[in-house]
């Protein structure tokens, strides 16, 4: 970056004293100071764009191991410096905008063919399938929405599974893939069993009054308005049908029937009878659920199959 000419963009975070000169000390013409604060503005608009991007994205940092007021520094600090890049170059066209408004003529006019690619004919018929969507994601663009592929992966994993125990228990098949996403971390925290292998306990059910298999893990509980880690017991299984079936049971107890009866508050249900120890379990779940139905509406039928 040429520090001579980005001086009055990079004021806008660093330097106090440029917006001054741009208004007092510039030798620039009007037209060419209107330019000048208008990049500041779209520079601005759009360091305040990335940080509501962050902090919509905080519901899901709890369980992040990179969440740490480290790594926010050096978020900011490279947000900051996008910032910086986009509102100089322009890419947004808010500054051009500006200037037309305030009666400047922008510095340059980008054609309107150069700021977007031609649409191409899209057969009716055409679908989008799963390998299409890990291309993209793989290419390092934004898949559905922010859905990572070992998401989308861990969706039809477990759907085909889990369509049965929501027919069983009357609840959408996207309410029963979100909670195990929660519970599991997108099933990379699956409790190891005794051999060492997968529990494939992906819904955190704990082994109180189960006679089967146990793996004995430390967990997190939330008590007297404080985390605390202990060690528990949950129950094991032998493949994820099991897994799935014995879920449904656990939900048909009488302590869970509400959750039941309003699948539309299926998860604050099961948060006020006690199903998780955490204030926030509800909220993280529905948010969860948002990416589930994005996933499942692009694969509503191609499930894997399994144990």
């Amino acid at each position: 970056m040429n520090l001579a000419d980005s001086k009055a963009v990079v004021g806008g975070f660093y330097d106090l004293n440029a917006v001054t000169e741009l208004k007092f000390g510039d030798s620039s013409t009007e037209t060419e100071r209107l330019q000048k604060v208008a990049k500041e503005f779209e520079t601005l608009f759009v360091n305040e764009m990335l940080k509501s991007a962050r902090k919509a994205n905080e519901v899901l940092a709890d369980d992040n191991p990179l969440n740490s007021e480290e790594v926010k520094t050096f978020q900011g600090m490279l947000d900051n410096e996008l910032a910086l890049t986009l509102g100089r170059q322009g890419k947004l066209g808010v500054a051009d905008m500006l200037v037309r408004q305030f009666g400047g003529e922008p510095k340059t006019a980008v054609p309107a063919e150069q700021m977007v690619q031609p649409l191409r004919p899209l057969a009716r018929e055409r679908s989008v399938d799963s390998g299409a969507i890990n291309q993209v994601a793989q290419a390092g663009r934004v898949d559905l929405g922010g859905v990572k592929p070992e998401q989308t992966q861990f969706v039809k994993k477990i759907a085909a599974f889990a369509q049965g125990a929501a027919d069983r228990l009357g609840v959408p098949v996207s309410h029963i893939v979100a909670q195990a996403a929660l519970e599991s971390g997108w099933g990379k925290h699956v409790p190891k069993a005794e051999d060492g292998g997968s529990s494939y306990n992906f819904f955190g059910i704990k082994a109180g009054g189960w006679d089967g298999d146990k793996a004995v893990i430390n967990t997190q509980e939330y008590k007297q308005g404080l985390w605390v880690t202990e060690q528990a017991a949950f129950r094991a299984y032998s493949g994820m049908r099991e897994a799935l079936n014995d879920y449904a049971s656990f939900v048909e107890r009488p302590r869970y029937q509400d959750a039941i009866n309003n699948p539309a508050g299926y998860f604050e249900a099961l948060q006020t009878a006690g199903y998780a120890t955490d204030p926030s379990y509800a909220d993280k779940a529905r948010s969860v659920l948002t990416q589930v139905e994005k996933i499942l509406a692009v694969n509503p039928g191609n499930q894997e199959t399994g144990a």
